[in-house]
């Protein structure tokens, strides 16, 4: 409290110099009593300060603050003042239209006073509340990705495929919280369930395991064409999911599994709420899938090491059960040979030496030296006779004994042992040394078996007893337990010397299976196996005890030849490199030679040996460089020899185990398989490449095939295609970006040859055009300029000219014509070749894309079915039109026929009554004398027969006409035309009509001499008829054309025609003027030529404005048979 005292000011005025220092200060500083009375208050200056307007002494706290915060405040200035420390507040009130913070300390001022320090926060709070919604946003996104990397984790750390089924079903639901989810397997077309959490029982007994058809639901994973499926609403989308038992999921997601860009596996998550499910749910899904697919991986690679594992541990088991029995027996033989040394010196001597020779070395000499025998041998049983091991005494004894011979062949036959005390007694003895006395020869048994002699021989006097011949059969049995010790021994030292090699090779097996793990850890993690092959190789190369470790790749020279070329190598310390000791490391050509270690490389082998076992020219070759052994695996690359790894010995000749050989064949694989993933790999980022190159394409194509549609809806709603044609070359033509589209029809001339001429085309701005260009009309379709071109369009393939498919020489054609790219493509029509439609760029040499030759050929095929749909619809209408018209010809010749035979018989009967009438008048004439009326009435007579006779002649001509016409022909019509108004030039000059024709008139084929007449006929008529015309004027010409055939026209001045009067003007018999001179045939005789030459004939014409003739004639010609049709109709008739 004192110190309290010290370290403030007695009061707040005490402070009074330093007021003006206070008022700027951001606060509002209060001094109040303990009861709240307010002592001073100096207010902060700014907006919101709610003191802004007071200040000095006087009121309370409750004057200022709302009850709570006035208790909270009172309750901390009491605390001060009993010397506690500063006390904060923080608190809210409401400031006109908002809620604004305020932060209060209470810090003491004098005994009885506090001083309150009152600070706006507001614009703080804000702040800090906008950094902590930003960072609980970032803390979300922190607490998905420690949440993925947790369940992740809890996965990694497992190995067996079952237990991490089970987890990545607990832990994907930390990542996508389900109701239900399942795993299932990809095998071929089966989708094999193994492993599920809550799933109804029922969904199951149907069984597990489901063909995959073209309704199932995780067909678009499998296909590749999303890389996941998620349904919101999966009941509105499949109706499988409609019906018990999935009736009761709506929200559906399923995730491949995937591991070098093979799908194995789906996962699917269930939802039973709509919408349950998000995009973002699936994006953390394909993440934890990704990295779950590489767990599953490693989880059989470790099954099969683990199964490697558990094989040596059973092998180590067994070698320990072996080590323990033979320990066993080791330690019995030991205490049988403790046992015979207490029988004395000879079992002392006996057990001094545990290996054969030296044990029995020990038995004879201890039983010469301990007993005094003067002749010792022992003899051991090898196949049929008994060998001498070791003897004293004898200077040449029998070394090898038969068993039919002496004492020492009856003993071995019989196994019963001999005393014999006196030999000389013996028939069987045989002498081997002089002065022998006694002799006792003991069986030796190995357990039952038989094994050899104990012979023992006295001399210089002595006999031996049968105190002796127990002795002896005592240490018959003891050696003969002592050599199937000694057996035993060896056994055992063999087997120990063996376990002892077990026990190295497994710890070098283990060594080598660390190494290969350590590849296949290697191989893994790197994306690029070339960056930890020198590595891998120096690792299994150390573990192998191997000098030199090496990888060779394989590739095929244009040639055909197979060569190897060195990739990496790796060299323990002190040895020569491939380099250093000569090594050929540049390509070279790999030589098969039979036998040779190439020879089984090729096969798909592996291949292990040394200087014992080599080819010979493999021996040679190997050992001037001074490898003594070297074993190679091949590594086979989806069934190709990709190349060799392997490993050489500088230091022994090593004799490789099938451990280390199928060791270096799981390493080959490792690398085999890391060299295929890294190739599957960018064989993937090509075929993305590619896949995007191909949606380009199929964009372009489907941009081509749109204006293709198009094109086809024009020609199916036209019934002309000719009026379309114009919009589809152009729309095409922009399609492609082609500078120029053209469709060309081919015409047989009557040699026979082809040729084709521009008929239609569509030009890019600043592109000339050459339809009108007479280089673009009767080309000879077997000369063009680009080889091949004619062969392609008659069996119907486009012919591409672009850079990637023409020869530099075509390339030069091409460009000569002043096109840089060409496609064009055959139209057939009915099975024949009809034309071609073609397209060119002048600007660039592009190369075509097969998007738009298969959409181009799709348009060509399009044209060729418009034009052979409109010729069939314009067969069946001219069969209907000629139906039509022979049906309108019948009837208008029965018209015509009836007004035939009236105006016959009115224009015959009228001359005939005119004769008979003026007949008589020249009877009477003739009585009267009058010469003057007689010569009158007879011109009267000769008038009516003339009109009689031009009427018949002109019947005559007419009916001619289809019947007898001349030899059709080329007619030139500017002579023709020239002609037919020099024949009519009285006439029309005696009328004073002037006559002209225009120049250039082409040239049509068909009747000279009815033309003519056509031609006669019309400017006849016109001068007949041009009324009071002050300047008659007659003209004749071409207009335009009409279906391939020139339009002329007779034109004139006249007097003009009716309008009623144009329906009928070219029947027969019709006068529009019965009072003018003609029988009313001249324009009926007109038009039938004109129709028989299949062309047409109209007028028009205004009353006082003249009129005007338009008929059209063939420009091309037509076959004999056409014309001898028309000539001869009565041959057509059935």
């Amino acid at each position: 409290m004192k110190t309290i005292k010290k370290s403030v000011p007695e009061s707040l005025p005490a402070a009074a110099r330093h007021r003006d220092l206070l008022r700027v200060l951001p606060d509002t500083l209060i001094e109040v009593s303990a009861d709240g009375a307010v002592l001073e208050l100096i207010p902060a200056r700014y907006e919101h300060s709610p003191f802004a307007r007071a200040q000095g002494a006087g009121g309370n706290l409750r004057d200022f603050f709302p009850p709570q915060i006035c208790s909270a405040a009172l309750s901390a200035i009491r605390l001060v003042l009993d010397g506690r420390q500063i006390q904060p507040i923080e608190f809210q009130m409401p400031d006109d239209a908002e809620l604004r913070g305020y932060e209060m300390r209470v810090a003491p001022c004098s005994e009885a006073s506090a001083l309150l320090i009152l600070r706006d926060v507001t614009s703080p709070k804000r702040r800090e509340h906008g950094d902590e919604n930003l960072i609980r946003e970032l803390e979300v996104k922190n607490q998905e990705s420690e949440t993925l990397r947790e369940s992740l984790a809890g996965i990694v750390g497992s190995l067996e495929f079952s237990e991490i089924l089970e987890k990545i079903l607990d832990q994907i639901k930390r990542v996508v919280p389900y109701d239900s989810a399942s795993i299932w397997r990809i095998d071929g077309r089966a989708q094999k369930y193994i492993a599920g959490r809550n799933l109804p029982a029922e969904l199951l007994n149907g069984g597990y395991t489901f063909e995959i058809d073209d309704d199932n639901a995780v067909l678009p994973i499998l296909k590749g064409d999303v890389p996941y499926l998620l349904r919101l609403d999966v009941q509105n989308q499949m109706k499988d999911f409609q019906i018990p038992p999935h009736n009761y999921i709506h929200s559906w997601l399923a995730i491949p599994l995937k591991t070098r860009g093979q799908i194995f596996g789906v996962i699917a998550l269930d939802g039973r709420e709509q919408n349950q499910f998000t995009q973002h749910h699936a994006e953390l899904a394909v993440i934890f899938a990704d990295q779950v697919a590489i767990v599953l991986e490693n989880s059989r690679l470790f099954s099969n090491l683990q199964s490697e594992l558990l094989e040596r541990k059973r092998a180590e088991r067994a070698l320990k059960e072996e080590e323990q029995r033979y320990r066993l027996l080791y330690e019995t033989a030991k205490k049988q040979a403790q046992e015979l040394a207490l029988i004395g010196r000879v079992r002392t001597a006996m057990s001094q030496a545990i290996d054969r020779h030296g044990l029995i070395f020990n038995v004879v000499e201890s039983i010469a030296e301990s007993f005094g025998y003067t002749q010792v041998s022992l003899y051991l049983l090898k196949e049929e006779a008994l060998i001498m091991q070791h003897q004293v005494g004898y200077e040449t004894p029998y070394v090898t004994i038969a068993l039919d011979e002496g004492v020492i062949g009856m003993v071995a036959r019989t196994g019963v042992p001999a005393y014999i005390e006196d030999v000389s007694t013996s028939p069987l003895y045989r002498q081997a040394v002089e002065g022998v006395i006694s002799e006792i020869c003991i069986p030796l048994f190995d357990k039952k078996s038989f094994v050899g002699i104990l012979n023992v021989e006295s001399t210089q006097g002595v006999k031996m007893t049968e105190a002796d011949f127990k002795l002896i059969s005592t240490l018959g049995e003891h050696i003969g337990i002592a050599l199937e010790n000694s057996r035993l021994f060896s056994e055992l030292q063999t087997e120990l010397t063996e376990r002892t090699l077990v026990e190295v090779n497994l710890r070098q097996r283990e060594y080598v299976l660390e190494a290969v793990m350590f590849s296949a850890e290697q191989f893994l993690t790197s994306s690029n196996w070339r960056n930890v092959i020198e590595v891998v190789l120096e690792r299994i190369g150390r573990a192998m005890l191997a000098t030199h470790a090496y990888l060779f790749e394989n590739f095929i020279e244009p040639d055909g030849l197979t060569k190897a070329m060195l990739f990496r190598e790796w060299t323990a310390e002190g040895y020569p490199t491939a380099t250093e000791y000569g090594s050929d490391t540049k390509a070279h050509i790999i030589q098969v030679a039979p036998g040779s270690a190439n020879e089984q490389l090729q096969r798909g082998e592996a291949y292990a040996g040394n200087l014992n076992t080599y080819a010979p020219d493999d021996k040679s070759r190997f050992e001037a460089i001074g490898m003594k052994a070297h074993a190679e695996v091949p590594l086979i690359v989806d069934g190709r020899w990709w190349g060799t790894i392997g490993f050489d010995v500088y230091d022994e000749v090593r004799e490789w185990t099938h451990f280390e050989v199928d060791t270096l064949r799981v390493a080959a694989n490792l690398l085999s398989n890391a060299i295929r993933r890294q190739r599957d790999e960018q064989a993937l980022q090509i075929e993305l490449v590619e896949r995007k190159q191909i949606a380009v394409s199929l964009r372009q194509r489907e941009s081509i095939l749109e204006v293709v549609a198009d094109a086809a809806n024009l020609f199916l709603k036209s019934t002309d295609w000719r009026n379309e044609i114009d919009t589809v070359l152009e729309q095409l033509g922009a399609a492609i970006n082609a500078s120029h589209a053209f469709v060309f029809e081919n015409h047989e001339l009557s040699d026979g040859n082809v040729v084709a001429s521009m008929q239609f085309e569509w030009t890019a701005p600043s592109t000339p055009s050459d339809l009108h260009d007479p280089a673009s009309q009767n080309i000879p379709v077997k000369e063009s300029d680009f080889e091949n071109w004619y062969e392609s369009m008659t069996v119907g393939q486009p012919y591409i000219g672009d850079v990637k498919h023409l020869s530099m020489t075509q390339m030069d054609s091409l460009l000569g014509r002043g096109m840089k790219a060409l496609l064009d493509f055959p139209v057939f029509v009915d099975g024949k070749w009809w034309g071609t439609i073609g397209f060119d760029d002048v600007n660039i040499e592009r190369e075509w894309t097969n998007a738009e030759i298969d959409a181009l050929l799709v348009a060509g095929n399009i044209l060729g079915a418009a034009i052979k749909r409109q010729l069939d619809e314009a067969s069946l209408q001219h069969e209907l039109n000629q139906r039509r018209k022979l049906i309108g010809e019948l009837e208008s010749k029965n018209a015509e026929l009836e007004r035939f035979t009236y105006t016959v018989s009115h224009d015959l009967k009228s001359p005939l009554f005119t004769i008979r009438g003026f007949l008589g008048y020249l009877k009477q004439d003739a009585l009267s004398a009058n010469t003057e009326r007689l010569e009158s009435d007879i011109q009267r007579i000769v008038d009516a027969t003339e009109k009689m006779q031009q009427l018949l002649n002109d019947l005559l001509e007419l009916s001619r006409v289809g019947r007898l016409m001349n030899e059709p022909a080329l007619v030139d019509m500017q002579q023709l035309v020239a002609d037919a108004l020099d024949l009519s030039h009285g006439r029309i000059h005696d009328r004073g009509v002037e006559a002209r024709a225009q120049d250039g008139l082409p040239s049509v084929y068909g009747d000279r001499q009815r033309i003519f007449e056509v031609f006669q006929n019309l400017v006849d008529n016109a001068a007949k008829f041009m009324g009071e015309q002050p300047k008659p004027v007659i003209e004749i010409g071409v207009t335009d054309w009409r279906q391939g055939m020139p339009v002329f026209f007779v034109r004139d001045n006249g007097m003009g025609i009716e309008p009623s009067h144009l329906d009928r003007i070219f029947g027969l018999f019709n006068k529009l003027d019965p009072k003018s001179d003609g029988t009313g045939i001249g324009l009926a005789l007109v038009k039938r030529i004109i129709e028989f030459h299949d062309g047409a004939i109209w007028v028009e014409s205004q009353p006082g404005n003249g009129s005007t003739f338009y008929f059209t004639l063939p420009a091309q010609g037509k076959t004999d048979s056409d014309y001898n049709r028309l000539s001869h109709p009565e041959e057509d008739s059935p």
